[in-house]
């Protein structure tokens, strides 16, 4: 089992996006591949992942997050990572910010508010009016925590041409992108559909799931 760390900076990133303000404790939420060309490259036969909030533990949640891929001449390749998310990310603050700024750029990466819109899941299930995100331009060697998840859910999609990266923790991912959609009915983290794109030892891969409840 090789893990990956995904610390509250990403969480920060990505996940703090809900518009709403609430106690997540022992809140779950399982997130499917969806294996269209359209969203992931063909090398992933399947895979899943899972958030798992904690109760609160002074000012933070412990999520844990599993995920599990089978993948065409890779076998299985899976990981499990627990983050102490700060309450402070359940809070609407930043996507209030976001919506009003359209964007906001860093240093080491660039989050744009693309608007609102419906997500249509795998299951057939329409959530109306979700904020749709997307983080780009991540300087990796900065956003190490979030490099290391843009790795884990990528790798799998080049393994055929590169079946050693599975193994390989330090592999550099460079124009990694992730697209999110937000909904306040989806428990957890709020995530609806989380899309991610980017180029490992020159080969492009994709991965996109949704949320199923």
């Amino acid at each position: 089992m090789r893990k990956v760390c995904l610390s509250a900076s990403l969480l920060t990133l990505v996940f703090a996006t809900s518009s709403f303000a609430r106690d997540p404790s022992g809140e779950k939420a399982f997130y499917k591949l969806d294996r269209s060309r359209a969203r992931t490259s063909a090398m992933v036969k399947s895979g899943h992942f899972e958030i798992s909030v904690a109760n609160r533990v002074g000012d933070a949640y412990p999520t844990t997050i599993d995920y599990e891929f089978s993948v065409l001449f890779g076998g299985d390749y899976k990981g499990k990572e627990v983050s102490n998310v700060t309450q402070t990310y359940f809070t609407p603050a930043f996507m209030e910010r976001l919506r009003a700024e359209k964007e906001i750029i860093t240093d080491s990466y660039k989050v744009k508010y693309l608007g609102r819109g419906d997500a249509r899941t795998l299951k057939g299930r329409v959530y109306s009016q979700c904020d749709k995100v997307l983080i780009y331009d991540l300087d990796i060697e900065k956003q190490q925590e979030l490099g290391d998840v843009v790795r884990a859910l990528l790798v799998p999609a080049i393994s055929a041409q590169h079946p050693e990266l599975l193994e390989t923790k330090g592999v550099k991912v460079e124009d990694a992108k992730l697209l999110v959609h937000v909904h306040v009915d989806v428990p957890a983290l709020g995530l609806v559909k989380v899309d991610m794109e980017g180029t490992v030892q020159g080969f492009r891969g994709k991965a996109g799931f949704d949320y199923e409840n």
